[in-house]
């Protein structure tokens, strides 16, 4: 139970992180005007991983891990360039604790059954 409770505190830092680092984006896009555009860009891919890490808790408290861990490929990929790479390592704990569950669930409920026919006994 104990992964659980870090993988929901993991989703609210990813979203707290990204909206830090969305803020820091906007404020240094405002002092440095020929880069302040790639702020700006960067800062709106925040916000929208600051919605993507709040999609990726919903899914998993509903328990669609696979919807929650492909999100989370999404915030890997988009928050180690514009993130500055610690919403990307935020992602990736949280995308490794999916697999392991998704995985964990497989193996459970992939063996099957083993059903053998009652004893024929001679007459």
């Amino acid at each position: 139970m104990r992964s659980q409770y870090d993988l929901e505190e993991n989703t609210s830092l990813l979203s707290m992180f990204s909206i830090v680092i969305a803020g820091a984006n906007f404020i240094w896009a405002m002092f440095i005007f020929p880069w302040g555009l790639f702020g700006f860009i960067s800062g709106f891919v925040d916000i929208y991983l600051f919605f993507l890490a709040l999609k990726i808790r919903a899914h998993y408290l509903v328990r669609d891990y696979k919807k929650a861990k492909e999100l989370a490929l999404y915030e890997i990929f988009l928050g180690i360039p514009f993130g500055l790479i610690i919403t990307g390592v935020f992602a990736y704990t949280i995308y490794r604790a999916l697999d392991e569950i998704i995985m964990r669930e497989y193996l459970v409920r992939g063996k099957p059954e083993i059903v053998y026919a009652p004893p024929q006994f001679p007459s």
